[in-house]
């Protein structure tokens, strides 16, 4: 009888697990900035009819989207304002991936890895368990 109760938390454990979205910002579209190509100031909330004035402020408002783990676009851009930094260039030290796993989807497959590594150690005290009463 408790056998059957504890494997049926554990697989309770495991849908549960499953059923937890990769990331709560799924199903927004990511951002999109624009740039002005002109150096006239105007309303600048990197929307189209508003675009930033330099790259430097996309490159903020990305930022600012890439720690909230979403991804953004910078449609137009003035080239003459563009200044690289040391955390633009690549030394060659470590490979740097195209894109990550958000925070979400990596937690997501540590804990059902976790309720996998749970099932097996049940299953396996159960077999030896039953192997040790017959």
């Amino acid at each position: 009888m408790t056998r059957r109760i504890i494997c049926s938390v554990f697989v309770a454990l495991l849908v549960l697990l499953s059923a937890i979205p990769a990331s709560a910002q799924d199903d927004e579209p990511p951002p999109i900035y624009y740039v002005r190509l002109d150096d006239n100031p105007g309303c600048e909330d990197g929307s189209e009819e508003c675009p930033f004035s330099t790259l430097e402020e996309a490159r903020k408002a990305g930022y600012a989207q890439v720690c909230e783990g979403r991804t953004f676009e910078v449609h137009e851009w003035n080239p003459d304002t563009l200044e690289y930094e040391y955390r633009d260039s690549y030394t060659g030290e470590k490979p740097v991936p195209p894109a990550g796993l958000p925070i979400a989807l990596s937690l997501q497959i540590l804990l059902v890895a976790i309720a996998g590594l749970c099932l097996l150690v049940l299953a396996l005290y159960l077999r030896g368990k039953a192997t040790r009463r017959g």
